[in-house]
């Protein structure tokens, strides 16, 4: 009898089609319980409108006693704002401070007073005495009225729900996505207090006129724990919503932060196409049930059709296939991972999903979409046992290293100088194989980089600090080769790698100066100029690996004048080591002569090149390059004389020698002899900005 009166009380706290739903679901648990529950319910709705009890004995008073000019403690009730399962909730003013702003009282509404409402009014009072944060509606008094009805006098927000307010703005995704993680930043709060607010909906989400959300209604929240000592089943406390409940919720499950993650996920996914996955309305309560429990949710780009022209404009936007494009990819995949099924296939925390949205604003990989290349792996260690062993113990001789340092500081800091040494002569053996062009047979560049793979992905998660020192090495290796986008992708890995090991700024700037000149050789550079702000932002602004790509990437988008002077003044500062000085100087003549400007690129490349056969062999890759940039900036200039033409035919021979007579610089060497116009450079923009 317990069991039933309990669950009685649960049922009429839902809404009808929720009410309908756990019935159903009742039922095909238990035909005798269901029965006897619909017969109660049935009861309940007959006898309502006569005003007398309910079963069980529920106590009744009259809530038309409650009205505007009524005093509740210190308080006096203005006007009613809301109603709900539990009560009803006053605007009212204290009457003994009129220059206090006004307040909102909720009070438990008398015909439904039992002792599992009193629980959770209590619940909810010490949840709001507990959470201190700018996004929740924080309580300022608590009590009972002279006939014991409890109350709780909270903040009273003005605003409208997340979902009207975004719609009447026309606020575009992006606007939408960072509105989101404030309120993602106040349920993180309630999580960190141990409190699950089970009830996340638009209606429960206000936002101010200033644009701040505020949480509100954490009438079914749930502590996380006993409660006052009470260990209820979870059948007994299963408060839901509908719209918003999670599988588990339903199946009488463990109440987790998974339960808020999925109500996340719903919001989310009606704030972002403008329609919830599923339109309960036209269900009936058994096909309600399988959808929650069963049916995954439909892309939000499936929902968007050609005649939604008013959810398209709320966003912005003037075209139903805009809205499609801006809801596919990344968002797409953190909406779904959120709505599964299972709360373990969901983010774990409520940070895991703000990171993911944060990366997904950026343009940087997602947790949910990473994945690894094991099969090549294999493939190279079969072709290359001996190679692979030595490569291997060299990587496992850094792990263990680091793993070590764990112990004691002193030992973390040379362990990490141990690292940092085996990086760099990763790196110098790799330039010694010629990353320009290696013709040799046997074990190439690129079989040794993508035998590096694995092992360093093993370091990823147990040491993320070693991992974002080598991941950028290999990534510098790799933009040396040519392989531009493998060097975006270890570079990215590697900024993942740093944020995981809380690396600082001086550490997280390089990487994404990295990236950044990786996205400019591959002409992505929209990207390449989000990074190189958010490396500015890190401090990064004053290296000489950032004024290069500054530099690189005003030249590709035209602006000569301002890439000279970003160029010139990396120079000037004498701080760029000898590889950063030499791309500076050569990237600086390809400026000058793109500028019209050849007399100064070759004066610049006079100096370049005696400087390298001071330091060089007469055969060096970099030395031989540097002359042919010589000898295409002279017949910019002028004519060439004969012994120019000779030397010219010296570099072209080098250049076979030394890189292969089929290499690609070889092959443009000999084109630069040839008769025709010089190398095309692209065209500047003048100071109108036209071209």
């Amino acid at each position: 009898m317990r069991q039933l009166r309990d669950l009685f009380e649960t049922a009429i706290e839902l809404d009808p089609l929720a009410r309908d739903a756990w019935l159903a679901q009742w039922m095909e648990r238990d035909e005798a319980v269901g029965a006897a529950l619909r017969r109660l319910i049935d009861q309940d709705v007959r006898l309502a409108g006569a005003r007398t009890r309910r079963p069980f004995g529920a106590m009744l008073v009259d809530d038309e006693r409650l009205c505007a000019g009524m005093t509740v403690g210190a308080y006096t009730l203005e006007e009613e704002i809301g109603r709900g399962g539990m009560g009803q909730v006053f605007r009212a003013t204290r009457r003994d401070a009129s220059s206090q702003p006004p307040v909102a009282i909720k009070l438990m509404r008398r015909d439904r007073v039992n002792p599992a409402l009193l629980r959770r009014f209590s619940t909810e009072r010490h949840i709001l005495g507990a959470l201190d944060h700018p996004g929740i509606a924080r309580l300022i008094d608590a009590g009972t009225t002279d006939d014991g009805t409890p109350f709780v006098v909270m903040e009273l927000v003005r605003g409208s729900a997340i979902l009207d307010w975004c719609d009447r703005r026309g606020l575009g995704l992006w606007r939408r996505l960072e509105l989101f993680r404030k309120v993602l930043a106040a349920v993180a709060h309630a999580h960190a207090n141990l409190v699950v607010h089970r009830d996340i909906k638009s209606g429960n989400v206000l936002v101010t006129d200033g644009g701040e959300p505020r949480l509100l209604d954490f009438g079914i929240a749930k502590p996380l724990g006993r409660i006052d000592g009470a260990d209820r089943t979870a059948t007994a406390d299963q408060f839901v919503s509908l719209f918003t409940a999670a599988p588990e919720q339903l199946e009488g499950g463990p109440v987790t932060v998974g339960c808020d993650v999925y109500a996340l996920g719903m919001l989310l996914y009606q704030l972002l196409c403008g329609r919830p996955p599923f339109e309960f309305g036209t269900m009936t309560p058994g096909e309600i049930d399988r959808a929650i429990r069963q049916m995954p949710p439909p892309s939000m780009a499936s929902r968007i059709g050609e005649v939604d022209a008013t959810i398209v404009r709320s966003r912005g936007l003037a075209r139903a296939r805009d809205l499609r494009a801006g809801l596919r990819g990344d968002i797409e995949h953190i909406v779904q991972r959120c709505l599964r099924k299972s709360p373990d296939e969901r983010y774990a925390t409520v940070e895991q999903l703000d990171h993911d949205i944060d990366h997904a604003m950026l343009g940087l990989p997602i947790r949910e979409r990473q994945s690894d290349g094991w099969y090549r792996w294999r493939r190279f260690v079969a072709r290359h046992r001996v190679s692979a062993a030595l490569f291997a113990a060299v990587i496992v001789a850094v792990v263990a290293a680091a793993g070590l340092g764990v112990r004691a500081h002193a030992r973390l800091v040379a362990e990490r100088d141990r690292a940092e040494h085996t990086a760099n002569l990763f790196t110098q053996a790799f330039a010694a194989t010629n990353p320009l062009e290696l013709t040799e047979p046997g074990v190439s560049a690129r079989e040794v980089l993508d035998a590096a793979r694995e092992p360093l992905e093993a370091m990823y998660r147990t040491h993320p600090d070693t991992y974002a020192n080598i991941a950028g090495r290999l990534a510098q290796a790799e933009l040396a080769a040519g392989s531009y986008a493998r060097a975006s992708e270890l570079a990215q890995r590697a900024v993942s790698a740093a944020s995981q090991a809380r690396l600082g700024a001086g550490d997280v700037a390089p990487l994404l100066t990295l990236d950044a000149r990786a996205r400019i050789a591959l002409g992505d550079y929209a990207a390449a100029d989000v990074l190189l702000d958010w490396a500015e932002r890190q401090g990064g602004a004053q290296a000489p690996g950032w004024k290069l790509a500054k530099g690189r990437l005003l030249f590709r988008r035209e602006r000569c004048d301002e890439a000279i002077a970003t160029l010139r003044g990396a120079l000037d500062d004498n701080a760029a080591d000898g590889e950063t000085t030499l791309a500076l100087r050569r990237e600086l003549a390809d400026v000058l002569r793109a500028a019209q400007r050849p007399g100064e690129a070759v004066v610049l490349l006079d100096q370049l090149v005696a400087s390298l056969e001071a330091q060089l062999g007469p055969g060096h890759p970099q030395l031989v390059l540097s002359r042919l940039q010589r000898f295409e900036a002279l017949r910019d200039a002028a004519a060439p004389p004969p012994a120019v033409l000779t030397q010219a035919r010296d570099v072209a021979g080098e250049s076979g020698r030394g890189l292969g007579a089929a290499g690609a610089t070889a092959i443009k060497a000999r084109l630069a002899l040839a008769d025709g116009p010089p190398t095309p450079m692209p065209r500047c923009r003048d100071d109108a900005g036209g071209p």
